[in-house]
């Protein structure tokens, strides 16, 4: 896809030198306090709504805090996962081509990097760690909300030839869920289709069919992180900004 999105590994780079913990030792220290949140997404996993339960114009009223996803300010107090990371977040079992808004930030990192299938180099874990590392690490652990975006349906596009696709659909619902008690607080659908016209770039001798077919996947990607930034402050009344 062409729209992928970036991770910033803070307090990584520009931390190989220098005295104080490396990464693998402050993660060593917080690695109980992820499992627990691991634990809690298996949880939650089991906790969510059947398949199909969310229902148009579903809204909670008076959260406190609000929930806040925000980009634009970098302000966050909810995290944002695909359904099957909450039983697989090490993504042991996951299919590398199934869809993934790819919006989740440091509380599935830390799981991660602390579970058994950590994405860390060997590198990286015994290069020093800056207090940006912990402090990201705190942020994590700090976060009330979850996002959970089950799929219901998903109809990829296809490329017909180089100047044609069919064009591909998806059905979503999501379900907002308190970190603290674990409970689902609302669920709400929403839904994206591929954009009617799809401007795409290829490289040499790379199929123009797959390259069209590849950007037409990244446009439906795309819209489907625009329903959610509309359809989240209506259900939810906070706020969801992606840049």
């Amino acid at each position: 896809m062409r729209a992928m999105r970036m991770v910033t590994w803070i307090g990584i780079a520009g931390a190989l030198t220098g005295c104080g913990p490396t990464h693998e030792e402050v993660l060593s220290e917080y690695r109980d306090r992820f499992d627990g949140i691991r634990a809690a997404f298996a949880e939650i996993a089991k906790a969510l709504p059947p398949a199909g339960s969310a229902k148009e114009g579903a809204r909670v009223e008076g959260l406190d805090p609000k929930p806040v996803y925000d980009d634009l300010r970098e302000v966050y107090n909810t995290e944002v996962v695909m359904e099957d990371q909450l039983a697989d977040p090490d993504g042991k079992f996951r299919d590398p081509l199934a869809f993934d808004l790819i919006l989740s930030r440091g509380l599935l990192r830390g799981i991660q990097w602390t579970g058994p299938r950590s994405p860390m180099s060997d590198s990286t874990r015994g290069a020093r760690a800056s207090t940006d590392f912990r402090k990201e690490l705190d942020d994590a652990l700090g976060l009330r909300y979850l996002l959970v975006n089950r799929i219901l349906e998903h109809v990829p596009p296809v490329g017909v030839d180089e100047n044609n696709f069919r064009g591909g659909r998806i059905r979503l619902e999501a379900f907002l869920v308190d970190l603290k008690t674990k409970q689902v607080l609302v669920g709400f659908p929403y839904s994206a289709t591929t954009s009617d016209r799809v401007q795409y770039t290829y490289r040499g001798q790379e199929n123009k069919k797959e390259a069209l077919r590849s950007w037409a996947a990244s446009s439906l990607y795309e819209n489907a992180r625009k329903a959610l930034m509309k359809a989240f402050p209506q259900a939810t009344g906070g706020t969801f900004e992606i840049k």
